[in-house]
């Protein structure tokens, strides 16, 4: 069965969906669902045409072989002369994305693609992240980061318009990858978590990032006090997690005392930390989260 909610949104689910898509025409889609993927080779695609596109969910084999289907139906049929237009992509399984750009989104538009989500995707590679660099309208990207190193940060560095950055993961970037993330001024968001090759030098300039409101640094276990106080540069920070980092201390925190914009920050495990100076920050209307 199909829910056609109007011309804009459709969701599909079972064994029908040949019957519903196969002479009709959405020239604006918002959102395709499809939540039922047992029968997609039985799609008839042809007929079948998309020209935007602004959410875009990959969560299965079978839907990357329907979108392979529409891909080439798009860029073929003369009567549309038109590519699928993507504003948000996310990735929710784990494939080669050599092949994903190669293959499917050479086929799309995604010069206007706005939202990224790859965080499900731990084969990224240095080359692969090299493919995004044309991806100049991009605001928000989400990366598992198990397999790269300050290359890919150096790729990333170049997409001037990202406001959300998540890195999760980043075992393999050092210092000199964190400074390249400085050349990202639209940052208001950034996680940069399991980083445990950085330490305080690489935050030495992150004043630099003067719209940051949001910093996630769970399990950066080499900051210290010192990191703290060059974080205290940051004065529109809101939300600041700082869990597991165990080398900070009272003193490190009241470094945060002047961030009068801080309303939320998560000290799980920090050991060295005391309840004298917990009562002092909330004391300042900041929220402590995970503090044990």
């Amino acid at each position: 069965m199909s829910n056609i909610i109007n011309n804009n949104i459709i969701d599909i689910l079972g064994d029908t969906v040949s019957i519903i898509m196969e002479f009709l025409t959405f020239p604006e889609l918002i959102c395709l669902s499809i939540t039922k993927k047992e029968n997609y080779n039985k799609i008839f695609v042809e007929p079948f045409f998309i020209t935007t596109s602004y959410n875009l969910v990959i969560d299965s084999i079978n839907t990357l072989n329907f979108l392979k289907k529409i891909g080439v139906s798009l860029k073929t049929n003369i009567i549309t002369n038109k590519k699928l237009y993507i504003k948000n992509l996310i990735i929710n399984i784990n494939i080669n994305l050599d092949v994903l750009f190669n293959d499917i989104l050479s086929k799309c538009e995604i010069s206007f693609l706005q939202i990224l989500n790859l965080s499900n995707c731990p084969k990224i590679n240095n080359l692969t992240l090299n493919n995004l660099k044309g991806l100049t309208n991009l605001k928000e990207l989400h990366l598992k980061c198990d397999n790269l190193t300050n290359i890919a940060i150096e790729y990333l560095s170049q997409l001037q318009n990202l406001e959300i950055l998540k890195l999760i993961n980043c075992i393999n970037i050092t210092n000199d990858g964190i400074k390249c993330l400085l050349k990202l001024l639209n940052l208001k968001v950034l996680w940069l978590t399991n980083a445990q090759n950085i330490n305080d030098n690489g935050f030495e300039n992150f004043s630099k990032l003067n719209k940051l409101e949001i910093l996630n640094l769970d399990n950066c276990v080499n900051i210290t006090n010192i990191g703290l106080n060059y974080l205290s540069k940051l004065t529109k920070l809101k939300e600041l997690n700082l869990n597991f980092c165990k080398k900070i201390t009272d003193d490190g925190l009241n470094y945060l005392l002047s961030l009068k914009e801080l309303k939320l920050l998560s000290i799980k495990w920090c050991n060295n930390i005391t309840y004298n100076l917990i009562k002092k920050l909330r004391d300042n209307n900041i929220i402590i989260d995970d503090f044990y």
